[in-house]
C-alpha cells in the first residue's frame, strides 16, 4: 500500500519537475503563467493536468489544438514515481524514505537539465543535498561517543572538500596545457553531487560509486562522440546513476570491493 502511495506522490512531484526542467534553465517563473500548451497558448484545465493519466487519456495530444505532446513528459512523471518507490525500498522509516525519494527525484531532474544545458540551477542542487541530509537524520552521530568522523554529514564534507582540491589542481593543469584558455575540469555542481554520494553511501561505497561514475562517463562520452561529435559531456547524470546503482546493488558492490582489495593484497 505504501509503495502505491509513494508512486502517486512521486508522479505528482514529477509533474512539477517537468516544469522545472522546461522553465528554470531559461530563467522563467515556475508558477506563472500556469501550465499551457506551448503551441496554442491555451491554459490547461485541471483535468488536463492529472499526472501521467491526462497524457494517456488525451492520446498524447493537446485538448485544444491537437498538437502532439512529447512522450518525455509522462516518462519523467513515471520515472519520478519509480524513484519515490526506490526511496521507500532503500530508506529507513516513512519520513526518511520520503526525503530519500525526493533526493532521487531531484538528482534525476538535475541530470536531465545538465544533459540539456550543461548547467544546473543552484537552488535544486542545494535542495537535493538537504533532502539527502534529512533522509539520514536517524543516523545522526554522538560526538561524546567518538562517532564524529563516522557521521554521514562529515563524510560528505570530506568528499566534497577532497574533490574540490582535485578539481582545482586539474583545472590549473588543463589551463596550462591549453595556452591560457580556461576550461573547467569539473563543475562545482559535481562536487555537491559527490558530497551527496558521500552522505548517503559512506566512504567505501562512496569511492565505488565515484569510480563507477567515471566508467559510465567514459561510455557516455564515447556514445555521444560517435552520435553527435559532442565533446563536452555532463557529469551529473553519471554520478547520479552510479549513486542509484550502488544503493540498489549495495551488497554486490561491497563484495566486489572486498574481492578487489584481497586481490591487491590490501586486506
Amino acid at each position: 500500500m505504501y509503495y502505491v502511495l509513494f508512486f502517486i506522490f512521486g508522479v505528482c512531484i514529477g509533474s512539477f519537475c517537468n516544469v522545472l526542467i522546461c522553465r528554470m534553465p531559461l530563467g522563467k517563473s515556475t508558477i506563472y503563467p500556469p501550465s499551457h500548451c506551448p503551441k496554442c497558448k491555451q491554459n490547461l484545465k485541471y483535468i488536463h493536468n492529472i499526472p501521467l493519466f491526462s497524457w494517456i487519456f488525451l492520446g498524447g495530444r493537446c485538448a485544444f489544438c491537437k498538437t502532439k505532446i512529447s512522450i518525455i513528459y509522462p516518462l519523467v512523471e513515471f520515472a519520478c514515481g519509480i524513484f519515490a518507490m526506490a526511496g521507500l525500498y532503500l530508506g529507513e522509516g516513512l519520513v526518511n524514505s520520503a526525503f530519500l525519494g525526493l533526493c532521487f527525484i531531484l538528482l534525476f531532474t538535475l541530470s536531465i537539465i545538465d544533459f540539456k544545458h550543461n548547467a544546473v540551477p543552484e537552488i535544486l542542487l542545494i535542495s537535493a543535498y538537504f533532502f539527502a541530509v534529512f533522509s539520514v537524520l536517524n543516523l545522526t552521530f554522538n560526538i561524546l561517543d567518538g562517532d564524529f568522523y563516522r557521521s554521514p554529514i562529515i563524510v560528505s564534507f570530506i568528499f566534497a572538500g577532497g574533490i574540490t582540491i582535485i578539481k582545482s589542481i586539474a583545472s590549473a593543469w588543463i589551463n596550462r596545457k591549453n595556452n591560457g584558455e580556461i576550461i573547467e575540469a569539473m563543475g562545482d555542481a559535481d562536487s555537491i553531487i559527490i558530497a551527496i554520494i558521500g552522505l548517503l553511501l559512506g566512504v567505501k561505497l562512496g569511492i565505488i560509486a565515484i569510480l563507477l561514475a567515471g566508467i559510465l562517463q567514459i561510455i557516455l562520452h564515447i556514445i555521444l562522440r560517435i552520435k553527435s561529435n559532442q565533446i563536452e559531456v555532463p557529469f551529473i547524470p553519471s554520478l547520479s546513476f552510479a549513486l542509484f546503482l550502488v544503493m540498489i546493488f549495495r551488497d554486490f558492490f561491497l563484495e566486489l570491493f572486498d574481492i578487489y582489495t584481497k586481490f591487491m593484497g590490501l586486506k
